[in-house]
């Protein structure tokens, strides 16, 4: 049984002048290095293969992918044009791709049930061939579940690529249902616009005492885990304010995203400074054993997570940037914690899930709570381009 569940986003709303240039798809592409796609999207690109036809052969117009955005593309503001449908090409540099950012996938067992977790955050980019810069960014995320008696043992490969393979397919129609609801609010960005960006994610040094060993590499937490983070803070930021929000870089100092195609092109782009930066310290987390809760039959858990956020005026010098926002978060909630009763037949839990899950709620409660401060306020609106 494959289950998905999706949020549907709040996007900005633009307030500038339209640019109504002409949009050439681009296709669907994987964010990163080329030597690091097969690890970072082991599942992904294993579908994506399928979808390609003839069987064996790179054919362009025929991805699943593709075939959404031909149908849809009346939901756009601007005129999306797919190569080779016409002779008259436009000739602008401006280009649209779905990208995949992340692929997450997480397994455990829960009396007598296998689960299977598969989270991927893409984007939809708008990108200047021309400056080679990422003009616009509309993220989504799209989680899938599936379930399984324990007695069938963990899924494997090919079971997992099943369940990827019907989110990009769209027989369970979660990702197309977001990107449909996504389309009529792409529009192309404006330098003059305001925005935000994710320029520091940071775990303090507790942290890699605190998380289990799979999230930990070189003894500290894994970059690859840092980088995911930036990417549903990104997400959740973009989808609770309604702001405009640029991808996140690695190196904030020089920031670039380099983008994988289907003729195995790999382009560097740009990411312009943000108006308003947004800096995110994870500061801990914890375990906790709710003894009051718990019985003699099912011991409660807890997983929790402490961040602080911080949000400045984007200017070169350091020591100009106007601090806007700046407070810590702790856990004072029900819905800011993760919950897990142990059992008699609880075998075996993936705790990187759970510390995962907590972090997220941590940091939608974060951002809720930034949305109701008034000292936020002038800046959030701002940034509603």
């Amino acid at each position: 049984m494959v289950q998905q569940v999706g949020s549907t986003p709040l996007p900005p709303q633009p307030v500038l002048p339209e640019d109504t240039r002409d949009v050439i798809y681009a296709g669907f592409t994987f964010t990163g290095k080329a030597s690091d796609l097969s690890k970072n999207f082991k599942y992904s690109r294993r579908c994506y293969k399928e979808f390609e036809a003839p069987a064996g052969t790179f054919n362009y117009r025929r991805t699943k992918v593709q075939s959404f955005f031909q149908a849809n593309r009346d939901k756009l503001r601007n005129k999306l044009i797919i190569r080779g449908e016409s002779d008259s090409e436009s000739t602008t540099d401006i280009q649209l791709s779905l990208s995949l950012f992340s692929e997450y996938v997480a397994q455990e067992l829960l009396a007598g049930t296998q689960k299977l977790t598969v989270d991927l955050i893409l984007q939809i980019l708008i990108l200047d061939f021309g400056s080679t810069e990422v003009m616009a960014t509309y993220p989504i995320r799209v989680k899938a579940i599936a379930l399984k008696d324990a007695d069938e043992g963990v899924f494997s490969d090919d079971e997992i690529t099943s369940v990827v393979k019907k989110i990009y397919e769209g027989s369970e129609p979660a990702m197309y249902d977001l990107l449909r609801d996504r389309l009529k609010d792409v529009r192309l960005g404006s330098p003059s616009g305001q925005n935000m960006r994710i320029y520091k994610v940071t775990f303090a040094e507790r942290c890699k005492d605190d998380l289990p060993s799979d999230l930990i590499q070189d003894g500290s937490v894994s970059a690859n885990y840092v980088d995911l983070t930036a990417q549903k803070l990104s997400v959740f930021t973009q989808a609770e304010l309604g702001v405009a929000v640029l991808p996140y870089a690695k190196d904030a100092a020089n920031a670039t995203m380099a983008l994988n195609f289907a003729d195995q092109s790999v382009v560097q782009f740009q990411i312009r400074d943000a108006t308003y930066g947004i800096d995110l310290e994870i500061r801990g987390f914890k375990k906790v054993h709710d003894k009051k809760n718990s019985t003699e039959f099912t011991q409660r858990w807890l997983y929790l997570s402490y961040v602080t956020l911080k949000v400045y005026l984007q200017d070169k010098d350091p020591d100009f940037r106007e601090v806007f926002f700046l407070k810590e978060f702790n856990p004072t909630k029900v819905r800011d914690s993760i919950e897990f009763k142990k059992t008699a037949k609880t075998k075996a839990i993936a705790e990187s899930y759970y510390f995962t899950l907590a972090l997220e709620n941590m940091l939608l409660s974060a951002i809720h709570q930034m949305k109701a401060d008034p000292a936020a306020a002038d800046f959030i609106s701002k940034s509603r381009n």
